[in-house]
């Protein structure tokens, strides 16, 4: 996926695709989409009430993670934790 580009604060830029699970939803909004609209991961689920609810949970965790923002992307790996009383 690529990153959703926002061309004026009156513009809203929806996701529509071949969104059929949970992560696919989350990823679209965390990119910047300003919303996803989804029919056949929903209707052609096994219970679509309760996939439904798994994507409105989808969507509101993409959308607080974009809204968070993201750390910045580094080329190289970095230990988290540091590494002072460390017992060797």
């Amino acid at each position: 996926m690529h990153e959703v580009p926002h061309p004026s604060p009156s513009h809203t830029t929806p996701l529509q695709g071949v969104l059929s699970i949970l992560p696919d939803a989350a990823i679209a909004m965390e990119l910047g989409a300003d919303a996803v609209l989804m029919n056949s991961g929903i209707a052609n689920a096994k219970n679509p009430e309760l996939m439904a609810e798994a994507m409105k949970h989808g969507v509101t965790a993409g959308r607080a993670a974009y809204l968070a923002g993201r750390m910045a992307r580094k080329l190289y790996a970095t230990a988290g934790s540091p590494l002072q009383g460390v017992v060797r």
